[in-house]
């Protein structure tokens, strides 16, 4: 416990330390070339490391950065510079930077590029060790640099009486200095090594005198690098130190529940049996794409067969496009195979999958749930969610939600499609006995037709309504049921139900399985925003009477949570198969806005 106590403290540091470094960098500006590779660097990484941060090439991340519009207009915005002026501690190192310039005879950022011209690697050891590589433009410049970061140690410890803040030693040659008991670093030809004990920064000048193995040599940290696509960031974590941790453990246990098990399918599994993982980070014309990839020895459970395609031809749907849509997910899952493996999957029969089991029963008149219901479902899973549209003629709800809608195929239509439709009016019943018995308003069943197929439909009455005022929350609700050929379409809003019709025959010959791809997300953020502006009394009303805030404390906080969505466009998660275990990619559209706003006002 004690040892685990202390990789997971070493592993917080580790982040606290990453998360400092690479925001150091962000506001370079002059592009250089990488000087020395990131395996290069981790070849003086002792090979115990269980985690590293690599930037390869900080002056391509940095000249993308700086073509950024919004940050360009940040770093001379006005508001900006009264922050700064006002805090003594940005003062004192504005101060500080200025007599580092006229020192070396250059401007900041010019110095910043030049120290960090070849990369850095970041790790972090057992027993909380923490060391950073950073790779020069040349020796000269970390040269200048340390004399005046030394020089300004021993000029403040003697302005305040004390004695001689610098510690210096030599080893093999290398001379090491301490600012602290908590650092000591090296200059090492053009490199500068930061470490949080001496002891760590002997380790490493053994590894440079006398080679051997290191973190570049084990074939897991290859493996991960290798994995990743092209990007400006990346990530290595050894998860066989840390998949055995209570809270790791408590989060993957935690997991294995019917909904996230059928979501994220292989994914927990994975990450159980990992013994390395890897992140990438990219940044590129204002979208940061992120890669995640694991490896280990330990296959992945045939329990979990039920979403991974049976050939490498095979894999989910593409998504639905409809108008107005907020997200779609599209799913390669056997929701048969998946419920056959319900008592190796759960072994545990809650009360909430016997209450589900029930009502099933009662739905599907007594069917074998697994064998006579989900069998008649293939493989592909869709999910729509999007924004209604609302007219006065009809009514507007007071709090407008977006229709959601779940489509199947079947492999019977003609057999499976009169079943579903009696269970979904057995469904609907059960509703309305329920509301019924709590005195509120039930809802109508009907028979409609679009394009020539007949569907239910069922809404709420409004003739008890005042269709000039704002309607309760129930009526952003007309369910429908459609069979529409082999599509079973089930849909919270009639309107969308249609749409989804339109989309299915128009895309009828293009929808092809998208090879190896279990499961993909897309999602419009900035339809988000437009609900949220949509729904702003509502949103502000909401956070009054449960947080008991005023008025103008409310309304901050809507114009905060607007701002903040607003700053992401269109994101997209796509999950497939990569060597026998789930991989993920994702893609974040950033829509920056002037972000002086982000700015505290005082």
């Amino acid at each position: 416990m004690r040892a685990e106590r202390a990789v997971g403290h070493g592993f917080r540091v580790f982040i606290c330390v990453a998360t400092a470094a690479l925001g150091s960098l962000i506001t370079g500006q002059e592009r250089l070339s990488a000087a020395e590779s990131s395996v290069e660097l981790c070849k003086w990484i002792p090979p115990d490391a269980v985690a590293a941060i690599v930037v390869s090439q900080p002056a391509e991340l940095l000249r993308k950065l700086d073509e950024t519009p919004a940050i360009q207009e940040l770093q001379g915005s006005p508001r900006l510079a009264k922050l700064l002026d006002r805090n003594q501690q940005l003062r004192q190192m504005r101060a500080v930077v200025s007599l580092l310039e006229g020192q070396l005879q250059s401007d900041w950022k010019t110095i910043l590029m030049d120290v960090t011209a070849g990369g850095f690697v970041l790790a972090a050891l057992p027993n909380n060790r923490v060391v950073m590589i950073v790779a020069s433009r040349d020796a000269q410049v970390l040269g200048k640099a340390n004399d005046f970061v030394l020089n300004l140690a021993r000029l403040d410890a003697g302005n305040r009486g004390r004695q001689e803040s610098v510690r210096e030693a030599e080893y093999r040659g290398v001379r090491a200095w301490a600012l602290s008991p908590e650092e000591s670093h090296a200059l090492i030809g053009d490199r500068l090594v930061i470490c949080n004990s001496a002891e760590l920064m002997r380790r490493i000048i053994d590894q440079v005198k006398d080679g051997g193995e290191s973190l570049a040599d084990r074939p897991a940290f290859h493996a991960a690098v290798d994995s990743l696509p092209k990007g400006d960031v990346a990530l290595y974590v050894d998860f066989a130190v840390f998949r055995g941790l209570p809270q790791v453990q408590q989060g993957l246990q935690q997991a294995r529940s019917p909904l996230p098990v059928l979501l994220l399918a292989g994914l927990t599994e994975a990450l159980g049996g990992a013994d390395w993982l890897a992140m990438g980070v990219g940044y590129e014309g204002q979208s940061v794409s992120i890669a995640l990839r694991s490896g280990g020895d330990k296959p992945i459970s045939g329990d979990f067969a039920f979403a991974m395609p049976a050939t490498s031809e095979e894999g989910a749907l593409p998504n639905i496009e409809v108008p107005e849509r907020i997200m779609a997910l599209t799913m390669y899952r056997d929701l048969h195979d998946f419920y056959a493996r319900k008592n190796e999957l759960f072994p545990e029969r809650t009360s909430g999958l016997i209450f589900f089991e029930n009502m099933m029963g009662i739905f599907f008149t007594g069917r074998n749930f697994t064998e006579e219901v989900l069998t008649e479902l293939d493989s592909h899973i869709r999910i729509v969610v999007a924004q209604q549209q609302f007219t006065p003629e009809t009514g507007v709800p007071e709090v407008q939600i977006p229709a959601f809608a779940l489509v199947f195929r079947m492999k019977n239509p003609g057999r499976f499609g009169p079943i579903v439709e009696e269970g979904w009016q057995k469904a609907l019943g059960l509703i309305n006995f329920v509301r019924g018995q709590d005195a509120q308003p039930g809802l109508i069943l009907d028979r409609a037709e679009y394009q020539g197929v007949k569907y239910t439909v069922s809404y709420f009455s409004t003739v008890d309504e005042d269709l000039s005022q704002p309607l309760p929350m129930r009526f952003n609700f007309r369910p429908v049921v459609i069979t529409q050929g082999n599509n079973l379409i089930v849909a919270s809003a009639e309107s969308l139900g249609k749409k989804i019709m339109d989309a299915l025959l128009a895309s009828a010959e293009t929808d092809q399985p998208l090879p190896g791809v279990t499961a993909l997300v897309e999602a419009d953020l900035a339809a988000v925003a437009r609900l949220i502006d949509l729904n702003r009394e509502a949103l502000i009303r909401q956070n009054m009477i449960e947080k008991g805030r005023d008025r103008e404390e409310a309304v901050q906080e809507w114009e905060k949570l607007k701002r903040a969505i607003g700053l992401f466009g269109k994101s997209v998660l796509k999950v497939s198969v990569r060597d026998g275990r789930q991989a993920m990619d994702a893609k974040v559209d950033i829509s920056l806005p002037a972000l002086d706003q982000f700015l505290p006002t005082e």
